[in-house]
């Protein structure tokens, strides 16, 4: 990541890019090589690392764009010492989405999709009787759209059909956990009017999502290979059912109500 975007981007890296990165080398069939190294966060110990591929390029760059574009959103949604926060982030962020796009080139057309469902996103939330559901599917066809990208026939299909369901399972479970924080601050939340809903609502609408992707996963090509098919199920498993756990947790312990 830092080969293409400089070493600040390695701050930024997640499971969400990772799970980008494997399911195109599922769909693509690419086998990326494994070497031993050293990394940023732990120089002094050799350890194994993936050689960089087509795949990893891409999802390094489809990560410096939302980055950029989900900095810009919480500019517009954040008041006070944390937007002068963000303020000053967003140079950092503007260089390293100018270095992934002349590190692999900038994709005109993932770029103005997202920039476009993202004000759309901000044009809801000014309504007052806008759904979670509603902009759930925006933040679903973003990331559809970035997993789509570059791919066509049945592997454009398949990685759609992922990225939307994940993308809804993303905004869904960020709403809930930033819930208490955006009353505090007075910020945006698509539950400002009705409150969080209870567990088993937020389990059942995250159990959905979860549904629909694990079937999309299950087209994936029977020769993709077993340790990329392990990682992928891993992380669509075991890392949703931990942040799940994590997020409700949270919310059960500090419960603000709104005054509105």
């Amino acid at each position: 990541m830092g080969r293409c975007t400089g070493c600040v981007s390695r701050l930024t890296l997640s499971y969400d890019l990772v799970f980008l990165a494997l399911a195109r080398m599922a769909l693509t069939g690419e086998n990326p090589k494994i070497e031993a190294g050293r990394c940023l966060l732990h120089p002094f110990k050799r350890r194994p690392v993936c050689v960089s591929c087509c795949s990893i390029d891409y999802a390094v760059y489809a990560a410096a764009v939302l980055e950029y574009y989900k900095l810009d959103d919480d500019l517009h949604d954040t008041h006070g010492a944390g937007k002068t926060k963000l303020i000053v982030l967003k140079p950092v962020i503007s260089h390293v989405k100018r270095l992934a796009e002349k590190s692999y080139g900038k994709m005109e057309d993932l770029d103005s999709a997202v920039s476009a469902k993202l004000i759309r996103i901000r044009e809801l939330e000014r309504k007052d009787n806008v759904t979670a559901d509603e902009l759930a599917d925006l933040s679903g066809e973003i990331l559809a759209d970035v997993f789509e990208c570059g791919l066509s026939g049945s592997a454009a299909r398949i990685s759609r059909e992922i990225g939307y369901h994940v993308g809804r399972w993303v905004y869904l479970i960020d709403a809930v956990d930033d819930y208490n924080r955006d009353i505090r601050r007075g910020e945006f939340s698509p539950f400002r009017n009705t409150g969080l809903p209870s567990d088993e609502a937020i389990c059942a609408a995250l159990t959905s999502e979860m549904a629909a992707t694990e079937t999309a996963v299950g087209l994936l090509p029977d020769d993709c290979g077993a340790e990329i098919s392990e990682l992928i199920k891993n992380i669509l498993y075991l890392g949703t059912e931990k942040v799940t756990g994590g997020v409700l947790s949270r919310k059960n312990g500090k419960i603000i109500k709104n005054s509105k």
